[in-house]
């Protein structure tokens, strides 16, 4: 099994080799100090596991449940190294060379490469822009067969912001169970929806749906690496256990009791609030820069810190961000080649520093004028 570097991180390896002055790229709200979980945390804290559990934390798991409203028992949780490894530990535990899986695009660029490398023949469902960045349902299920073993969705989408509505999530649920297929639903950006209304939960409408998420984006706790997986089907539970003894082994027990203390029903809803104010001043400053300009065109997100734009230039979008990374413009965002799709670029405002932005955008524009000239 050889995996292949992804577009995206290629991107994010060749800019932090150049430098620049501004990015706009941040996919996750202001992280949290050290010091606004020491009240939470035991100064005698062994740093060895936990020696409670070794599924994580039991009331890490329960606390997972009640902040994300999955309707599973603790049993059927189990703590990871973030999304990612939850991601990887399913992939790799249900996905055998010559299965069919099917992946939407633009998405998360993980489960392409790493089912590709697997072996598995990979089916791409391409969201469309005329959807609102949404999934034809039609396509879907003309798509997914008795041979397909996993279906992979990202919702709240990275890149695009879109939301599946309950229906939606419903109508995957009965594909995939028609089929009996996987559903692995990466719900990394779930929590900060723009209308308040919390997106449905793969886990809670189909018994082999896989739910996964963490603490990285919405809390900004990206660095202790602590995430979740959730699932009605306990003997993959089991078998991911298994998987992840020979990876990570065992939890960062540090990490676990910060992401204890932040999912605190009080404290996870004020870092839910802070986030939400970050992201709404950012989506601002981006939606007057797109009203104000005749070159570049979005729908609007609908959760997420992440936006996909279109953009109407005779240059591709991987040429576009490394030249924008050169002098004079110094600046960094990614390219939609990344997620398959060419002629749009992604921007991220996690965080909400307005000169970051608003200096990038402006050297955005410069560039745009300098190549229309």
């Amino acid at each position: 099994m050889g995996v292949k570097i992804n577009k995206l991180f290629e991107i994010f390896l060749y800019a932090h080799e150049m430098g620049f002055d501004y990015a706009i790229v941040n996919s996750l709200r202001t992280s949290p100090k050290l010091k606004e979980f020491l009240e939470d945390l035991d100064p005698d804290l062994r740093l060895d596991w936990s020696a409670q559990s070794y599924y994580g934390l039991p009331a890490l798991r329960r606390r997972v449940i009640q902040t994300q409203g999955y309707n599973v028992s603790e049993d059927n949780i189990l703590i990871t190294a973030g999304t990612n490894e939850a991601n990887f530990l399913v992939m790799m535990q249900t996905v055998e060379p010559g299965d069919e899986v099917v992946i939407d695009m633009p998405s998360w660029p993980q489960p392409y490469e790493i089912c590709r490398a697997l072996g598995a023949k990979v089916n791409v469902i391409k969201r469309r822009e005329n959807l609102g960045w949404g999934i034809d349902l039609d396509e879907l299920n003309k798509m997914v067969s008795p041979k397909t073993r996993l279906i992979f969705v990202c919702s709240p989408n990275n890149p695009t912001g879109a939301v599946l509505e309950e229906q939606e999530m419903r109508r995957i649920c009965e594909i995939a169970r028609a089929n009996g297929a996987y559903l692995l639903s990466d719900e990394v950006y779930r929590g900060l929806e723009w209308d308040g209304q919390r997106s449905p939960s793969a886990v809670n409408y189909y018994e082999k749906a896989i739910s996964t998420s963490s603490v990285s984006k919405a809390l900004g706790l990206q660095g202790i690496r602590t995430g979740w997986m959730a699932t009605q089907d306990k003997g993959l539970i089991d078998k991911c256990l298994i998987l992840r003894e020979d990876t990570s082994e065992i939890m960062n027990v540090l990490g676990e009791y910060i992401a204890l203390a932040a999912l605190k029903p009080g404290k996870y809803n004020q870092l839910l609030g802070e986030a939400m104010e970050q992201g709404k001043i950012g989506w601002t400053i981006v939606s007057d820069w797109i009203s104000g300009s005749k070159v570049f065109h979005w729908v609007r997100p609908k959760a997420g810190f992440l936006c996909f734009i279109r953009y109407n230039l005779k240059i591709g979008s991987e040429d576009f961000c490394k030249r924008l990374l050169a002098e004079p413009y110094r600046t960094f965002i990614q390219p939609g080649i990344a997620y398959g799709f060419e002629n749009h670029i992604r921007l991220g405002v996690g965080g909400a520093d307005t000169k970051q932005i608003t200096e990038g955008l402006k050297r955005i524009d410069q560039f745009v004028k300098d190549v229309s000239a």
